[in-house]
């Protein structure tokens, strides 16, 4: 969200009185590194701050988490992304244009991904929607996911 005020503002003018907004997000405690397909991510406190600064109550906070399939995915992913990132070791990809960085990311990340598919098929290609679930908020969620009123 690059406006993060005027999305949240536009949002609440459309919606009913008393409406809901279900908001999911990635969880910026459990991001390995800088997405650029995100312009920003959050964690609980910083977007219950600024879902509370435009007027709305949060009702539930829940969060998407993975069974242990997806948990051996992740760090798998993990451990492999920490590799790739020790070779920007004079941190180049926080200057680069976000076109040119977006490029480099998604090279890399195909690499990773073909690294990981070589070195477990199983996990990668059996992972579904069915391997996730959705529970109250902890700090180890993938995701948050909010419920909020108007």
């Amino acid at each position: 969200m690059k406006k993060d005020n005027l999305f949240l503002e536009e949002i609440y003018r459309v919606l009913k009185p008393n409406g809901t907004l279900i908001l999911s997000t990635p969880n910026k405690e459990k991001t390995i590194t800088k997405n650029p397909w995100h312009i920003r991510e959050y964690n609980d406190v910083e977007l219950k701050k600024i879902l509370k600064s435009k007027h709305f109550k949060v009702e539930k906070e829940y969060g998407i988490f993975g069974n242990q399939k997806v948990e051996n995915y992740f760090e798998m992913n993990k451990i492999n992304t920490l590799k790739i990132i020790r070779l920007d070791f004079f941190n180049i990809r926080r200057f680069l244009p976000p076109f040119l960085y977006k490029i480099i990311y998604e090279f890399f990340n195909r690499v990773n991904r073909i690294q990981l598919m070589k070195k477990n098929p199983v996990i990668c290609s059996s992972i579904t929607h069915q391997d996730f679930n959705i529970a109250n908020y902890s700090k180890d969620c993938l995701d948050l996911f909010f419920v909020v009123k108007k």
